[in-house]
């Protein structure tokens, strides 16, 4: 049963503290739908964003093959489009050998606002 994994990454590629969203496992790994919708805050010019894709029924066990074998591939979306906004497809890597996968999402860009502001002052503050 495949999930997303959604976490901000800063410009050197470092993921967030504090950014992970996951969805629900989806019912069906062959057309998988999430229909998930989150507000992502702590976004700054220059963040993007990286898309995971696992399989909740593999790494029961915790071995780190089994916690390897669980990536079903990873997307990243660029800062620019992440601002902009995006609606379409996006390549996973890391998806096996000849495997070509895709995830599809829907990003409104849109400039901070005073919460998500509140928010990168007080990560800055921790950091």
């Amino acid at each position: 049963k495949p999930y997303v994994i959604v976490q901000v990454a800063d410009k050197d590629g470092a993921i967030k503290d504090g950014s992970r969203f996951v969805t629900e496992a989806a019912k069906d790994l062959e057309n998988a739908e999430w229909k998930h919708k989150m507000n992502v805050a702590g976004c700054n010019v220059g963040d993007s964003l990286v898309f995971t894709v696992k399989d909740s029924d593999v790494g029961h066990d915790s071995t780190a093959q089994d916690l390897v074998n669980g990536l079903l591939g990873r997307a990243t979306l660029s800062a620019d489009l992440v601002k902009s906004g995006y609606f379409g497809e996006l390549q996973l890597e890391q998806a096996g050998y000849n495997a070509q996968a895709f995830i599809k999402v829907h990003v409104e860009g849109r400039d901070p606002n005073p919460a998500d502001l509140s928010w990168m002052g007080a990560a800055l503050a921790a950091g």
